[in-house]
C-alpha cells in the first residue's frame, strides 16, 4: 500500500502541483506511465 501514493502522485505529474512537489522528478520515473 505504499506505492498507493505514488499512483495517486502519478496522475498529478502533469499538474502544476509536481513543480512544488520535491518528489516530482521522482513520480515520474516510479510510475510505469512512461
Amino acid at each position: 500500500s505504499g506505492l498507493a501514493w505514488v499512483e495517486m502522485r502519478s496522475d498529478k505529474v502533469t499538474s502544476p502541483a509536481t513543480r512544488e512537489d520535491p518528489w516530482g522528478t521522482v513520480i515520474r520515473t516510479v510510475p510505469g506511465k512512461v
